[in-house]
């Protein structure tokens, strides 16, 4: 018993260590998770580029890998458009353009990133991208549409004209409900040389798993650092009560 009467931290520190300890901890969790996709992320990239390229003439889209290297041949499908925002390229703010293709002879459709396009002057008017041929054989790589670590959702969307959308990323499943068509799980990004390609991207962020995990560490030591000062707060606390 007098243990329990040696610890008087207070209600409101309490309130805040019940409250942050968990809060703390929870951003830890997903920190590690957030390194956990990253390297499988990476792993199944890899795994890609050692499979055989695939050439789609016509017909449904077979099984595919991200890294994996894909020639198809369709039709670009007008009016249908998606930029994602907040792209710069060599300093100059721009998009990532992707078009949406439609595979012949398969009945869901295909996000194809063509590449960079300076946003150009207001943010109300749409960039100068130059036209796709309406018939093509595209070559690229199967990607798995780039998503921030923090999404707020399909409203994200903004609707700039008819037929174009932008976003800070894109969802083949949000894509798919706004055309109201099926839309396969992935983007196939052109090759430099491919039709219908404009400027390269910038190349992406390397997956660093090792920064989310030092991430991790730092707010696990924030919720063992607090319960610490809890600890250390309650049992000064009770002293200074005790001597007075």
């Amino acid at each position: 018993m007098s243990a329990v009467r040696g610890f008087r931290p207070g209600r409101w520190p309490t309130v805040l260590t019940l409250l942050l300890v968990p809060l703390f901890s929870i951003l830890g969790m997903w920190q590690l998770h957030r390194a956990d996709d990253k390297r499988a992320f990476a792993a199944t990239e890899a795994r890609g580029t050692e499979l055989t390229a695939i050439e789609v003439p016509t017909g449904p889209l077979p099984p595919l890998a991200p890294g994996q290297h894909l020639a198809i041949r369709g039709d670009f499908v007008a009016r249908a458009r998606f930029l994602v925002d907040n792209i710069a390229r060599a300093g100059v703010p721009g998009y990532a353009v992707l078009d949406v293709f439609a595979p012949a002879g398969a009945a869901t459709w295909l996000l194809v990133e063509r590449g960079w396009s300076a946003a150009g002057g207001a943010r109300d008017r749409l960039p100068l991208v130059a036209d796709a041929p309406a018939s093509a054989r595209l070559v690229g790589v199967v990607r798995v549409p780039y998503r921030p670590g923090v999404v707020l959702g399909d409203e994200r969307m903004e609707a700039l004209d008819v037929g174009t959308w932008r976003a800070l990323a894109v969802d083949p499943a949000a894509a798919a409900r706004v055309l109201e068509h099926a839309i396969a799980p992935f983007v196939l990004a052109l090759d430099t040389g491919s039709p219908a390609a404009l400027a390269p991207l910038p190349p992406p962020p390397s997956p660093q798993p090792e920064r989310h995990v030092a991430y991790a560490v730092q707010w696990f030591g924030f919720a063992l650092a607090l319960v610490f000062i809890y600890g250390f707060y309650g049992f000064s606390s009770a002293g200074s009560t005790d001597r007075e």
